[in-house]
């Protein structure tokens, strides 16, 4: 290979100065040599993430677990709105939550961890909605991130081969605006995220 599309700092949680100030200028070098085309970092949370579309001239973000239809406020308050003044692109991955969304039944997982009870019940809730209104909640979840200017593509996870069609299955499904409304109306997905449609 003689260049690479893209390359992101991984996970830099406890390692903010080492990114700042090792990792990002060498990123940014081989940007400007041409051996890589956009740089940027990926993460589990929103918080630092801002800090590095605040305070580097990176070309995108790639935000796991942090913009999906069960956790998203956090992202909406900083990171997006810098995003999208920015123009930096966000890749949302980890839609499923760990697969707590799929499947919230015993053993189920949010955050890579045990689900929280209070994840489990608001899960049930959103599937509620999404049956009342005969949309997968896969479906929900794939084109709700979406709807953010600043989000410019799906990063896909998957547990089995028969998932690799979720995806694009989901994309494609017509879910109705009363769904999104019902969503917003009893607290599951907060005020100013923007919805399909």
């Amino acid at each position: 290979m003689d260049r690479i599309d893209i390359l992101l700092i991984h996970d830099p949680d406890d390692h903010w100065q080492a990114a700042l100030d090792g990792a990002y200028p060498a990123l940014e070098r081989m940007r400007k040599e041409g051996t890589v085309l956009a740089i940027g970092a990926g993460m589990n949370q929103a918080a630092m993430l801002a800090r590095f579309a605040a305070e580097t001239d990176i070309d995108l973000i790639l935000l796991a677990n942090r913009y999906s239809l069960l956790d998203h406020a956090d992202s909406l308050t900083e990171l997006l709105p810098r995003c999208t003044e920015r123009g930096i692109a966000v890749l949302a991955a980890g839609l499923m939550n760990s697969g707590v969304l799929i499947a919230p039944g015993p053993g189920a997982r949010f955050d890579y961890r045990p689900a929280p009870e209070a994840m489990i019940e608001k899960v049930h809730r959103v599937a509620a909605i999404c049956d009342r209104h005969g949309v997968p909640v896969a479906a929900a979840a794939v084109q709700f991130p979406l709807a953010h200017p600043a989000v410019a593509g799906i990063l896909a996870g998957v547990r089995t081969p028969s998932h690799f069609d979720d995806y694009p299955d989901g994309l494609r499904r017509s879910i109705p605006a009363d769904l999104w409304a019902e969503l917003r109306l009893e607290g599951l997905i907060a005020p100013e995220a923007p919805v399909p449609g």
